[in-house]
């Protein structure tokens, strides 16, 4: 997952669009709300014109705190601190084209170790991006666009079960998000499509959340 971090809803909400179509998943905050979103499932945190923040380096230095490891990007055409500077991963212009944020992203991840964005695998499962669409044991199933979020949502969020609340804002189109009915409802057809291939359901549903099912799962070990 990547957290959006933008003041400005409209151009917050716009990026994460386009992260969508992409296939990411992205997570969207203000400056007030982006703690309680961050999670070891979070993979990257752009902040967008930080300059617009109340307090920047004090919001990349908590979230600095929690998670060391954890790449920060700026988008911005405003001069940041040499301080500020010290504590991201990286920077990029205002105008940035989608498609080159991410490229700049995934390579600073890989140059450093880090599991890139696009990657989905899990227990047989594997969702990538670069797949276009979704398999298990090299079998393809055929989903929905929205099923396959669903599915790289629950794999990104693993072992951590999710609530259908959590899974409408982590794995739906941001401005199209249904009653959370639709979730337990796609979750069904999900778990029809995988029927074939598994002799277990593919995600459960416990008391607190969906989780998918893996060997671990249903041995109980988590």
């Amino acid at each position: 997952m990547i957290l959006i971090i933008d003041e400005n809803k409209q151009r917050r909400d716009t990026l994460c669009e386009t992260f969508y179509y992409i296939g990411l998943l992205p997570l969207s905050a203000c400056e007030q709300s982006a703690r309680d979103i961050l999670s070891p499932a979070v993979k990257a945190v752009i902040i967008s014109e930080p300059s617009e923040l109340a307090n920047a380096e004090g919001l990349i230095i908590s979230i600095r705190q929690g998670f060391s490891n954890l790449p920060i990007f700026v988008i911005s055409d405003s001069p940041l601190t040499a301080s500020q500077e010290a504590l991201i991963a990286g920077k990029f212009s205002s105008g940035v084209y989608a498609a080159d944020l991410v490229e700049g992203i995934i390579n600073y991840q890989i140059a450093n170790g880090l599991c890139p964005l696009g990657k989905y695998m899990l227990a047989g499962l594997d969702a990538g991006c670069d797949l276009g669409s979704v398999r298990y044991l090299s079998r393809e199933v055929a989903l929905t666009k929205t099923e396959t979020m669903i599915v790289r949502y629950l794999i990104a969020s693993y072992p951590t079960p999710r609530s259908a609340r959590e899974i409408l804002l982590g794995a739906y189109k941001p401005t199209k998000r249904p009653e959370e009915a639709a979730v337990r409802t796609q979750i069904s057809l999900i778990n029809r499509k995988f029927a074939e291939l598994k002799s277990e359901r593919l995600i459960a549903r416990t008391d607190n959340g969906y989780i998918l099912l893996t060997p671990d799962v249903v041995a109980n070990k988590i």
